[in-house]
């Protein structure tokens, strides 16, 4: 292991290893509450400089090591937030009422707290690792990734781009009416068998609520929506479009979050955005 220097106070490599001219670093580092918090730089192994990509994982997910964004110019930091992937034991405990309701007694408890803590101390590492050499800072995320992106995006400075499929999160109240499955299911199985409590989730979602974050973000967005989507439904992602203020491309597919074949169109906007974010210098214009 090697720990870093006080500039970079809590951050560990544990693992380096060089392939084919990638060096692909396994880190810990501590974030909220002192929890350690695992991800993985992926760089050129030369002093050639590039474009950062931050990424985060879907929900209950983890990151895996993505070479091809490295292969074709990026470098990559990927976190797994507390309590996912092997940033698991980062929690004591997760709710048994679903993830998205650990802590859910306050918005200084929530672990969605912790989640977007451990998003933006990832981009202060990754940036520290990259002694702010990176030619731009993109934030990338699907999904919950795409809400803890969207989130840190409108709450750190010197991100050039901001890159969210189906961020969730937005319109909680909407969302409570039109969500069928994952994390909104759960809140809603939990105000069902607490309808006593539903005022408390309510208000400690709202300090969460992407919709909010939406006109804090001054960075570039690049933004993809699925029409029907059973886990975060359109509706709530034009909510958090709609309070966007900054420059924005919108992109719109017919399903996600679903098994349909016309998924498969979504590789359409994982190519353009990758273009993109592969073109973005530090103070550029969206294209």
């Amino acid at each position: 292991m090697r720990q870093l220097n006080s500039l970079s106070s809590g951050i560990v490599i544990t693992e380096s290893k060089e392939t084919d001219g990638l060096l692909l670093q396994k880190v810990n580092f501590r974030s909220l509450d002192n929890a350690v918090i695992h991800g993985y730089l992926l760089s050129p192994s030369n002093t050639r400089t590039s474009p950062l990509i931050v990424y985060t994982h879907g929900y209950m997910g983890h990151c895996e090591v993505v070479w091809s964004w490295a292969r074709q110019g990026a470098t990559v930091f990927g976190i797994d937030i507390r309590g996912c992937g092997k940033s698991k034991n980062a929690v004591s405990q997760l709710s048994t009422d679903g993830y998205i309701l650990t802590g859910i007694e306050s918005e200084h408890s929530s672990i969605l707290r912790g989640a977007v803590c451990d998003y933006i101390r990832g981009i202060q590492v990754a940036c520290d690792l990259l002694r702010n050499k990176q030619l731009a800072t993109v934030l990338y995320g699907k999904s919950f990734g795409g809400a803890l992106a969207a989130i840190a995006a409108a709450l750190t400075q010197d991100t050039d781009l901001l890159v969210a499929a189906v961020p969730t999160f937005a319109w909680a109240e909407g969302r409570r009416q039109l969500v069928m499955q994952g994390s909104g299911a759960e809140i809603n199985a939990y105000i069902d068998k607490f309808p006593d409590k539903e005022r408390q989730v309510m208000q400690v979602l709202s300090y969460f609520d992407t919709m909010n974050f939406a006109p804090l973000i001054e960075c570039d967005a690049f933004i993809g929506v699925g029409l029907q989507d059973p886990v975060v439904p359109a509706e709530t992602v034009y909510a958090f479009i709609n309070h966007l203020s900054c420059r924005k491309q919108i992109r719109q597919y017919p399903v996600s979050h679903t098994s349909l074949p016309e998924e498969s169109l979504w590789n359409n906007f994982e190519n353009e955005w990758l273009r993109l974010a592969l073109s973005t210098r530090r103070g550029s214009d969206l294209g």
